[in-house]
């Protein structure tokens, strides 16, 4: 439940601090686990992915962009076009 909460106040915080961007339609942040179920119904657990894009306005461009955690700023994740 923890990191539930503290997902959702970090996408808030990101939400309040983006400016408006002319440039950016919309940006996408999936976190997924992936399971395979069984003919008995029990599920086996796979893998975890996360994604990220940014879609731009159809004359936009980003000249760079990266990703945060709170517990780990000085390891980015930067977006690669």
């Amino acid at each position: 439940m923890k990191r539930k909460l503290a997902l959702a106040v970090s996408l808030v915080s990101l939400l309040t601090a983006c400016t408006q961007q002319s440039d950016i339609t919309f940006f996408v942040l999936v976190k997924s686990s992936n399971y395979a179920q069984d003919s008995t119904g029990q599920l086996t657990l796979l893998n975890y992915h996360f994604f990220s894009e940014i879609f731009l306005t159809d004359s936009g461009s980003i000249e760079a962009a990266e990703l945060k955690l709170h517990n780990r700023p000085d390891e980015p994740m930067v977006y690669v076009d």
